[in-house]
């Protein structure tokens, strides 16, 4: 079966780039421990504090896909999600995350990195 998104549909997402510089076309909804349906959740904060959050996203946009699981979508993602944000200058000139990304940094009203 063509892959689907279970909010609105979509089987031709756009996709996003994570951390990592890779282009994400599919979040995966998982069961939590109370087999409610969730889209993230937040980890142990890292040494200095920060959140961390795990999602599971998938980088092909066509796959097997069984239907035995439900898959959003990156718009409809970044809607359930506040850590997905559009930052459209984020990005560098070819597409790619700079090395120092820092998904909790700070932005001004232009959606610029504050230092």
């Amino acid at each position: 079966m063509k892959p689907y998104c279970s909010r609105c549909g979509s089987t031709n997402p756009s996709p996003i780039r994570d951390d990592e510089g890779d282009l994400v076309y599919w979040f995966r909804i998982e069961s939590d421990e109370d087999d409610e349906d969730i889209l993230y959740r937040e980890v142990e904060p890292s040494e200095n504090g920060d959140r961390n959050v795990a999602l599971t996203g998938m980088t092909l946009k066509n796959f097997e896909y069984d239907g035995s699981y439900e898959i959003v979508c990156p718009q409809c993602a970044k809607e359930e999600c506040p850590f997905l944000a559009d930052r459209p200058n984020v990005l560098d000139e070819d597409g790619w995350l700079p090395d120092d990304y820092d998904p909790f940094q700070g932005y001004d009203e232009d959606d610029n990195f504050l230092d």
